[in-house]
């Protein structure tokens, strides 16, 4: 792959797709930065437990550095989840590492609305990330977790995840690309 300068998508966006996940067809495509409206009221709709678990910390509303940073395309590759009724219901995010540290090492990290966890978006979102990651040679990704979020800790081993760490709660997880299949990558 060759070498991006800073201002190009660090990852192209991915083709809108569908997705027929708990009886439902769901609508998945690339965040822009415009998407700052529905990605807020995503976090407005989820409860406190659940962007404890995304962010690690107690937050209501994302500062707007933190919103900047995940529909920034040249630092981030966020998936938005649609449902039929046209709210943003889920995102998953591939960031990459501060700039002026390489920049090298990859983060993931979802949110799913409490209504529709347990329905499959979690995993097929992550899925399609560490395809993404893959196809643009990224050897692994990183994810750090609460260490009670055991529906994304079952998610990220089920994909080839390995516990580095743990620490005050929180499971460091490293997921290699390099084994998954390119067969549908989107």
């Amino acid at each position: 792959m060759s070498r991006q300068r800073l201002e190009d998508p660090w990852l192209p966006p991915a083709p809108d797709t569908p997705l027929a996940a708990a009886g439902r067809l769901w609508q998945i495509r690339t965040a822009a930065p415009e998407d700052g409206r529905p990605v807020q009221e995503l976090h407005t709709r989820c409860s406190p437990r659940s962007l404890h678990q995304r962010y690690l910390s107690p937050l209501r509303r994302l500062p707007k550095s933190v919103l900047e940073q995940l529909l920034d395309p040249r630092r981030s590759h966020t998936l938005l989840t649609r449902s039929d009724s046209g709210h943003t219901v889920a995102m998953a995010t591939l960031a990459r590492g501060p700039a002026d540290q390489g920049g090298q090492e990859v983060h993931l990290a979802v949110l799913v609305e409490d209504a529709w966890q347990r329905q499959g978006l979690g995993t097929a979102l992550t899925d399609r990330l560490l395809r993404r990651a893959q196809h643009a040679d990224v050897p692994c990704v990183h994810a750090d977790v609460l260490s009670d979020n055991a529906a994304m800790l079952r998610i990220l081993r089920r994909t080839g995840g390995v516990v580095r760490t743990t620490e005050w709660g929180v499971a460091s997880l490293t997921v290699p690309t390099a084994a998954r299949g390119l067969a549908q990558v989107q």
